[in-house]
């Protein structure tokens, strides 16, 4: 990464004390925003990590538009929907493991009639999240709540593992890349930079990223069967605070398609309705705080 120091002072007017001193802080102040060339160059070896009771709040905008056909009708689809992700550490492994309870609450969404809902009256499940330094999921369960449909499970899913790119194994460098494939998904990363910022070190990284979409679940209460499969592809750019082992913010857009069924237990007999989806979703996750809990849950 190309970076330019300025320097402030040298046109400062003789004997002008003041000037001399507010340049001198001018320049200490940019240059805490440049590394030094051998610290940007070096190999750095970043991974996720985290202490019990650590909790990180964060706020994410979602922007999602496309079409869907479900139980035979055509809609569109056009969804804001502004949340906050509560992600607290409740265990850690011998190797690092973490296990994270993520609490996803809507704050505002806008569906497609115009309607803005707020938060008390949309709910998303709890999610308990298991992964490896490097960032892979090992296992992600939703909370056991019967109002709680398939699709929620797999909106708070997704949600929850915001900002997760899997990590290279061996340290790396400014300009590098990595690739990593498993169970359908696939990323391919690029160091971007290494930056100084009011956090800390931060590693800037961009990455892109197919997954195959599977989705089947059965809803007793409804008599409601759904099985869906499909790919979805993105791109975005992780900022992660190497310090706290986190994300700082992470901005970029999915491309999903879906097909499937819907079978639903009727008085007549079990009637089977395709569906099928096509959606561009714009993300923005941002931090807002990092703090560790003294005791219980806020």
């Amino acid at each position: 990464m190309a970076t330019a120091t300025h320097y402030f002072g040298s046109h400062a007017a003789p004997g002008s004390l003041k000037m001399r001193k507010m340049a001198a802080a001018l320049a200490a102040a940019a240059a805490l925003l440049v590394l030094p060339a051998g610290q940007a160059s070096a190999a750095i070896l970043l991974r996720y990590h985290g202490q019990v009771g650590q909790v990180a709040r964060y706020r994410l905008s979602i922007e999602a538009t496309g079409r869907q056909i479900s139980l035979g009708e055509r809609r569109p689809i056009h969804v804001k929907a502004e949340l906050e992700l509560r992600q607290e550490v409740i265990n850690t492994g011998p190797v690092g493991t973490l296990t994270m309870r993520v609490n996803p609450r809507i704050l505002a969404l806008k569906d497609p009639t115009g309607v803005l809902v707020g938060g008390e009256r949309s709910h998303l499940p709890e999610i308990h999240l298991q992964m490896t330094p490097l960032g892979e999921v090992v296992a992600a369960q939703a909370s056991s709540d019967e109002h709680i449909g398939p699709f929620q499970r797999t909106f708070a899913s997704f949600i929850s593992a915001a900002g997760l790119v899997v990590l290279p194994e061996q340290a790396i460098r400014v300009g590098e890349s990595w690739q990593w494939e498993k169970g359908g998904m696939r990323q391919n990363s690029k160091l971007i930079s290494i930056e100084s910022g009011k956090m800390g070190l931060v590693a800037r990284i961009a990455t892109t990223a197919t997954s195959a979409i599977g989705l089947a679940a059965f809803s007793e209460n409804l008599g409601l069967e759904t099985s869906l499969s499909g790919l979805a592809a993105g791109k975005h750019e992780l900022v992660l605070l190497i310090d706290k082992g986190i994300a700082y913010c992470d901005k970029g857009v999915t491309f999903a398609a879906t097909r499937g069924e819907i079978s639903l237990a009727l008085p007549s007999g079990v009637r089977k309705f395709p569906v099928a989806s096509e959606t561009r979703v714009q993300f923005d996750l941002r931090l807002i705080e990092i703090a560790r809990e003294r005791s219980g849950r806020d």
